[in-house]
């Protein structure tokens, strides 16, 4: 008899001839019969815990070392087995003698109590070790039945078999040792391990990738064999219905996708020379080999080479996997593919296939049908067999949206064609309704053949936008026919691709707007004809836009009926002339600082002896031949009004400074004022040609002060009164007047009374 099965007997043997009657009534006198205590109640209680735990102890003691001895030493299985149900047999009585309702433990437990006083207690810890006893004898019983299944391969009945173990282990109520929870939890855990790692080596050795110098084989092989799996072969089916049943094809199946995308489908999505075989059989490996060859990308072979070539290698997966147990065993793998790979598998056919497939005109997207047709039914087919996860149509949504990708496209072509114009640093110009033969300039090739701006209707021309003649460069002209090619075509498509084309056009313009005077700072600071053309470029600019924005009334949203865009063109014609504005602006700062710096030069305008005469004589005629050259370069290029303009106000400073420089000598002597007559003169010759056709004092500012300072230079007395009482020296100030006087004349009585009449 067993040790479970003897401390049973011994405890009913204890119950029935009232040993525990005894023990508790021990307190009590001989002649009165003393109530049960409470202590004595839990002592009873203690005893039936120890009891039962020194036989769960036992028990635990006796499984493992047996069960442990089951795993090492076959020969002793059989042993094992039968004390296993032996001890089976013995709870189960022992189960059915503390349950019984009239001799059971419990039931005379119960009367025991009832006889002190009706006293009783909570017996929930029987309870306890009843249930851990059953729940330990179900897993023991799984166990066998897993061992069974895993013997004869049957990894589907397995895994719930080891599934329902857990569960019941971890069904296990708190118990004071944790020795067997700790046991069976680990023979659980190596249980999980082992069904793992057998699935792991099936499953690795069944598909496979084998690498060669210029050829990938992929193998997939039916069944497995292997001394630790059993003697008879396992089945490659078998354990993908396993690893499906479980939902754990990421786990089992990830490292072949992995490899898969990794040694053949990247190198063919690359590659066009990698080419698949074929021929191969279904049930045979599936060879990739490396063509040697000139390399050709996909886009530049036939229509649909990258699909038909991927789709032989899925097509070949999806029939190996196919073992005729009518289920899909290639939906787990393209399903884990499809997850992980697809979203890069789409991003590269769509950046390096698709997109450099998208047309570069408006008129040549139909022609793009029939690749979007074959895109979209790969795509379907791929979704079909399970590689495209839900929400994952990618190649379906690029084509569906071609319209968009072109404008895409269209736009970087645009801007990068700017950049190159922009950036090409062509000086060179073109002329814009010139008025005869242009003379050629030493800093700009300027054409011989002219080009005409956008003509305007008759009734629009009322000056407004109405170009004058000039010269602008041909980048300029090139950027804006980049412009106006962009709207052109931004017509012809629908409305939300029209607005993103006219983007683009007016991005063109903006960036033409901020590069071209950081990109030039250093010609515009030091070449003075490079404001200036810079400066018509901007009215051009100016001008077309006024033009576009009436010939397509509505890209600025004014006109009334009709469709109203949102994208403006009309707020940059400010902006342009803003710009060209400013450059000339300066430009004239730092001529007039070149003026400055030449008279400041003579120091003082005193010519008393011929040292003095020479150096202001230098002065003169270098403004005089500084004056020139800025018309020589600004006359061919500018308009001639803004050229007049420009000329003359610099020529206005000039003659200010000169005759401030005369006004502030205190003494003139006969001789010295006949030099600085003849200077001044010098200097309004030099000055006549510039203003040609018109004369200086039609349209140089205050010209009437310098030429009124240069006659008086030379002029009597008397002329001089004659002019100031016949209202012809306006110009100078009377306290001018006097000082030029005094420094002119010697002081006299009549001096004194023709001063006296200048003051007032």
């Amino acid at each position: 008899m067993s040790i479970a099965a003897e401390f049973a007997s011994n405890v009913l043997h204890a119950l029935s001839t009232a040993e525990i009657r005894k023990k508790v009534t021990n307190d009590a006198s001989d002649d009165h019969t003393a109530p049960v205590s409470r202590s004595s109640l839990q002592h009873v209680s203690a005893t039936l815990e120890r009891g039962i735990a020194d036989v769960k102890y036992q028990m635990e003691a006796h499984v493992t070392a047996h069960f442990e001895h089951f795993k090492t030493q076959a020969e002793q299985a059989t042993a094992i087995i039968s004390e296993t149900r032996e001890l089976s047999e013995e709870l189960e009585r022992l189960n059915r003698e503390v349950e019984d309702a009239e001799e059971g433990l419990y039931a005379q437990v119960q009367r025991v109590l009832k006889e002190q006083d009706g006293i009783t207690t909570d017996l929930a810890v029987v309870d306890l070790a009843i249930d851990v006893s059953r729940k330990i004898s179900e897993s023991n019983t799984l166990f066998g039945v897993y061992d069974d299944q895993i013997a004869r391969s049957q990894y589907t009945n397995a895994f719930a078999s080891a599934t329902k173990m857990n569960e019941v282990v971890k069904s296990l109520p708190t118990w004071d040792s944790v020795a067997i929870l700790d046991i069976l939890t680990q023979r659980n855990e190596s249980i999980a391990e082992d069904i793992r790692s057998r699935l792991e080596y099936i499953v690795s050795q069944a598909l496979s990738i084998e690498l060669e110098q210029g050829r990938t084989t992929i193998r997939v092989n039916e069944s497995v064999s292997a001394p630790g799996l059993g003697p008879e072969p396992v089945k490659l089916s078998t354990a993908l219905s396993a690893i499906d049943q479980q939902h754990a094809e990421k786990a089992y199946l990830q490292p072949f996708a992995r490899m898969l995308y990794k040694r053949v489908i990247d190198p063919l999505l690359k590659d066009s020379r990698w080419k698949i075989d074929a021929d191969a059989h279904p049930r045979g490996p599936l060879h990739v080999v490396y063509v040697e060859g000139p390399y050709t990308a996909w886009p530049s072979l036939p229509q649909g080479a990258l699909f038909r070539e991927l789709e032989k290698l899925f097509r070949y997966l999806q029939t190996s996997l196919d073992f005729g147990d009518h289920t899909n065993h290639a939906e787990a793998l393209f399903r884990v593919m499809g997850t992980t790979f697809w979203p890069q598998i789409s991003a590269y056919i769509i950046g390096n296939y698709l997109q450099p497939m998208v047309p570069d005109t408006v008129e040549s997207l139909n022609a793009f049908e029939p690749l979007a047709e074959d895109c979209m039914k790969f795509e379907a087919e791929m979704k079909r067999i399970g590689l495209v996860p839900h929400g994952g149509e990618s190649l379906v949504a690029f084509c569906k949206d071609l319209e968009s990708h072109y404008v895409t496209k269209r736009h970087f072509g645009l801007m990068n064609h700017a950049r190159v114009l922009i950036t090409a640093k062509d000086y060179t110009t073109v002329v814009l309704k010139p008025p005869g033969k242009l003379l050629l300039s030493n800093l700009i090739d300027l054409p011989t053949k002219p080009v005409t701006s956008t003509e305007v209707d008759p009734a629009l021309q009322k000056g407004l936008f109405i170009l004058p003649p000039c010269v602008i460069t041909n980048t300029a002209k090139k950027v804006m026919d980049l412009a106006k090619e962009a709207v052109a075509e931004a017509q012809k498509l629908s409305p939300p691709s029209k607005s993103r084309l006219q983007r683009s056009a007016r991005a063109i313009l903006d960036f033409y707007r901020a590069s071209v005077p950081a990109y030039s700072a250093q010609r515009l600071a030091t070449i003075p004809q490079m404001p200036m053309v810079l400066q018509n470029d901007c009215m051009y600019f100016a001008h077309e836009l006024l033009v576009m924005t009436w010939r397509d009334r509505g890209v600025d949203g004014t006109a009334s009926g009709g469709e109203v865009p949102s994208i403006s063109f009309v707020d940059l014609v400010g902006m342009f002339k803003m710009l060209g504005e400013r450059a000339v602006q300066d430009e004239m700062v730092r001529q007039k600082t070149n003026l400055n710096d030449i008279i400041e030069s003579a120091e003082r305008f005193d010519v008393l002896n011929d040292h003095r005469r020479d150096i202001v004589e230098r002065v003169i005629k270098q403004l005089v031949h500084h004056l020139t050259l800025l018309s020589n370069v600004w006359k061919p290029v500018l308009p001639p009004a803004m050229y007049i303009n420009t000329i003359s106000t610099l020529i206005s400073h000039c003659t200010k400074l000169v005759s401030l420089e005369v006004l502030y000598l205190v003494d003139i002597g006969e001789q010295e004022s006949r030099t600085l007559h003849g200077l001044l003169t010098s200097l309004a010759n030099g000055i006549q040609p510039l203003t040609s056709p018109f004369k200086p004092q039609d349209v140089v500012e205050d010209y009437d002060r310098f030429y009124n300072v240069t006659r008086i230079l030379d002029a009597s007395f008397a002329d001089i009164m004659g002019w100031f009482r016949n209202g012809e020296l306006t110009s100078l100030e009377r306290r001018e007047i006097v000082g030029l006087v005094r420094a002119l004349f010697a002081d006299t009585p009549l001096r004194r009374a023709n001063l006296e009449e200048i003051g007032g």
